[in-house]
């Protein structure tokens, strides 16, 4: 029993270095934003989910939690507020879908998890935290119809402005979760060759 708990003991130990190592690179990511001014936001905030797939992947979903939280303290003690909160809560979407992968959940059940944590995530962070930075998030909806209706004028007769705000919306959520999906699905695909 003693040489099956150091087995058990070093694996543990394993897991927590192997989490502390990717916070910190996390946390570097972080601060390399900050120094590019924030244009590699959305880059690097999908970069820490593929990484937090395969974590998750690998040690289940309270190891990829763990991760998920010691990296929003990072990410909040280098200090770019928009940031910590859009790359942690993304990183929800890693933890779900290592979860799903390791479980072997079904396609579509990962896929429309993804789906609703993107919706929720999106909503939060655009509407609530908008609100308080004072982002207009309709506002900017309207500047991108004026866009698409300048660019093809015929869609006016058949898209409003509600609908199309609704429908860009709608496809910010398929297209972040096709994007976690597809992306992790070839990350994984090529770390389990490598074993």
């Amino acid at each position: 029993f003693n040489m099956m708990g150091e087995i058990m003991s070093g694996r543990k130990v394993k897991i927590m270095a192997q989490g502390a190592m990717i916070a910190s690179l996390f946390g570097v990511l972080g601060v390399i934003n900050i120094y590019t001014g924030s244009i590699f936001d959305i880059i690097f905030a999908y970069i820490m989910v593929l990484g937090l797939v395969y974590y998750t992947y690998l040690y289940d979903y309270k190891a990829g939690l763990s991760v998920l939280a010691v990296t929003f303290v990072v990410l909040f003690l280098v200090g770019e507020i928009f940031f910590t909160l859009y790359a942690s809560s993304s990183l929800l979407m890693g933890v779900f879908y290592g979860y799903c992968l390791r479980n072997r959940k079904s396609k579509r059940f990962a896929k429309y998890g993804l789906m609703v944590i993107s919706a929720i995530k999106n909503f939060l962070i655009f509407f609530l935290l908008g609100g308080i930075l004072g982002i207009n998030v309709y506002q900017e909806g309207l500047e991108i119809y004026s866009d698409i209706m300048g660019v093809i004028p015929g869609l006016k007769n058949v898209f409003t402005p509600e609908i199309t705000f609704c429908l860009l919306w709608l496809f910010m959520f398929i297209c972040e979760s096709y994007v976690v999906r597809v992306y992790s699905d070839i990350l994984i695909g090529k770390m389990m060759k490598r074993k």
